[in-house]
């Protein structure tokens, strides 16, 4: 799927919300449209690994006489990575919500160091190559959210 294909699906629904009414709504998601086009020819997964880049603050050098982090502790990547798939396992559970997810990975970011959040996401399953240890913990918790979000949409339409 490309930016393209996404760009379609919004103008449509743009004229969709202002045939029903929605012309503020309308009116922004045009706008959106229009933000889309000079990326159009790029894949989603790529347009979303350009926001996630373009959304992290860049990378603080080390301060003089601060030295280097400390090295990945196995055991804290352990934890890290079972509480998130304990979490993503709980992602049917109406009472796991969306907030919390994203509060479970901020948490993570900033208590885990850079090759201890990246090694997690891995171990998750995603890509971390070229990515910062707050994109590649972001995407852990885009996909226990996006697990949420379909099993809220299949329970809402009666599919559970």
């Amino acid at each position: 799927m490309t930016v393209a294909d996404v760009q379609r699906l919004v103008l449509q629904l743009q004229e969709w919300l202002t045939a029903v009414g929605g012309k503020q709504v309308a009116a922004d998601l045009a706008r959106f449209a229009d933000g889309l086009g000079p990326f159009a020819d790029r894949s989603v997964a790529d347009f979303c690994d350009l926001l996630n880049r373009a959304a992290d603050p860049p990378a603080e050098t080390p301060k003089a006489g601060k030295g280097r982090t400390r090295p990945a502790d196995p055991e804290r990547i352990r934890v890290a990575l079972a509480g998130l798939r304990a979490m993503s396992d709980r992602a049917t559970d109406p009472d796991l919500t969306y907030d919390a997810i994203r509060a479970e990975i901020d948490r993570l970011a900033a208590d885990l160091t850079k090759d201890e959040g990246l090694e997690v996401a891995r171990e998750f399953g995603v890509s971390v190559a070229g990515k910062s240890k707050v994109a590649a913990l972001q995407e852990v918790g885009s996909r226990i959210s996006d697990r949420k979000a379909m099993h809220d949409k299949a329970a809402r339409i009666g599919l559970d």
